[in-house]
């Protein structure tokens, strides 16, 4: 048995998979002539979770992830060439950076942006994230030619997942969220909602977490480093499963939890996930995507809580409802602000009157769907998330 980190462990004897494994290894490195993965060999546990899914799957869902995981991995073997050849770029230190997280469809992806409008914050745009490599350079931010690249490549996954962008707009130089960049360390659940991934997933609702921040720090030093700099305001539910190492990596993290009645969030992120799963396979089944979302994230929130429970952690929270979100963005922006001890600037507050008003002028009609589309039951829910409705009842009523 081979051990990998501290939480994590594959058989070694298992040839298939560590075949598969050198090979999109050697796939990446022919692709972009480089060979350096770096001292931080944890990568590899994620990777070769998703090898072991991706062995058991049908011959055109199989050659689709494969070719994700080589394109994932070129990636990471850029990032990790422009540190070799600019040391300077490791030097780069993160202070104090703003996470939200919280369940899928909470109101985290709307908060993040909100709080992004402040000129005195820097989160990662949807386009370095998907082209991290060579680093972003502030002269040529709002003009490089990565933005129309990006613009193309999200067309393309739209038309492959019809739908995807009406369910969760982006556009290029939209703020972007952690597991954008994150992928590149095997370990989100953004690769699982395209892919029915039963062991990665099992993995991922353990809280592993081997690496996970280390390559987040190194991330945002790649996009500090002669980018655009600022407050670093960030947002991920996939943070709810890894609370302690996140907080082990930024112990000076400010970290904001949003709320919402998983009754109105699990169905929402159910027909996301199953709008991306449908795109990589016709017949894929609504109903097993309903059981895996649940499973998902009552295991994420069970960790949350978990790691709540610490009072070290616990105080370092504070908790947003949707409803207010939603109701007064502005004023619990101001919130947010005050409870950080951070200035709320007339630019801020016009930059955000100016989103509410063109968010109105292009109100669409609402994302639909229902627990019976995904074999989900209200009573089930009701009883998976009971501990967390109890305990954050004021915040999801």
């Amino acid at each position: 048995m081979q051990v990998l980190g501290t939480d994590a462990t594959i058989d070694d004897h298992d040839d298939r998979v560590l075949g598969e494994e050198a090979s999109v290894l050697e796939a990446a490195q022919q692709a972009t002539g480089l060979a350096g993965w770096g001292s931080d060999q944890t990568f590899r546990i994620g990777l070769r979770k998703k090898i072991e899914d991706m062995l058991h799957m049908a011959p055109p869902q199989r050659e689709a992830l494969r070719q994700t995981l080589i394109g994932t991995l070129a990636i990471r073997l850029q990032v990790i060439e422009d540190g070799r050849r600019e040391p300077a770029i490791l030097s780069e230190t993160i202070e104090q950076p703003l996470f939200i997280f919280g369940l899928p469809r909470s109101g985290t992806t709307y908060m993040h942006s909100l709080l992004a409008l402040d000129p005195a914050a820097r989160s990662p745009l949807v386009w370095e994230s998907m082209h991290p490599s060579p680093p972003p350079v502030a002269s040529t931010f709002a003009t490089d030619p990565r933005i129309e690249q990006t613009r193309e490549e999200l067309k393309a996954i739209d038309a492959m997942a019809p739908g995807f962008l009406e369910k969760h707009p982006m556009e290029p130089q939209d703020p972007t969220e952690c597991e954008a960049f994150t992928t590149y360390h095997f370990n989100t659940i953004a690769i699982w909602a395209s892919f029915p991934l039963p062991r990665y997933a099992a993995w991922i609702r353990s809280g592993a977490a081997d690496g996970l921040f280390e390559w987040h720090r190194r991330m945002l030093q790649q996009y500090q480093w002669k980018g655009p700099r600022g407050r670093w305001t960030l947002k991920s539910p996939n943070h709810i499963f890894t609370l302690p190492a996140l907080l082990a990596v930024y112990p000076d993290a400010r970290l904001v939890q949003t709320h919402r009645d998983p009754l109105q969030t699990l169905p929402s992120n159910a027909s996301l996930v199953h709008t991306m799963r449908a795109g990589m396979d016709p017949a894929a089944s609504p109903h097993a995507t309903g059981r895996d979302v649940v499973d998902m994230m009552a295991d994420g929130i069970d960790l949350a809580m978990q790691a709540r429970s610490d009072p070290s952690i616990h105080e370092r929270i504070l908790d947003i409802a949707y409803s207010d979100t939603v109701k007064d963005p502005i004023g619990t922006v101001r919130r947010i602000h005050a409870h950080f001890g951070l200035p709320f600037s007339d630019t801020h507050l016009r930059a955000i009157e100016a989103r509410i008003e063109e968010d109105a002028r292009n109100r669409t009609t609402p994302h639909k769907y229902s627990l019976e589309d995904f074999g989900m039951s209200a009573e089930n829910i009701t009883a998976r998330f009971a501990e967390y409705r109890k305990r954050f009842a004021a915040f999801i009523s």
